[in-house]
């Protein structure tokens, strides 16, 4: 059951838990046409992840560049915690 004030990752659809880290996406992106006001809320490594590609581009390589973020990033704990959480969720 949703509730109104539960927020949902708009890249990998998710729960955006009340202690992760969450920031605007825009679609399209700004620096491809996007509006400011044309956002989402996602969580901050997803958009970070996801970069400049639209949802579309991304859903294509998505499973590599999560995997690649987590075992080459140099991130938080708790992103990687988050990329593990879409790896179980997305891509069993």
């Amino acid at each position: 059951m949703q509730h109104s004030d539960e927020l949902f990752c708009c890249i990998c659809g998710l729960l955006i838990l009340e202690k992760e880290r969450k920031n605007k996406e825009h679609e399209p992106p700004l620096s491809r046409g996007g509006t400011p006001d044309g956002w989402k809320w996602a969580h901050f490594i997803c958009n970070c992840i996801k970069g400049n590609n639209t949802q579309q581009e991304f859903e294509q390589v998505a499973k590599q560049k999560y995997i690649k973020a987590l075992h080459e990033w140099n991130i938080k704990q708790r992103d990687k915690q988050i990329i593990k959480r879409v790896l179980k969720e997305k891509y069993k």
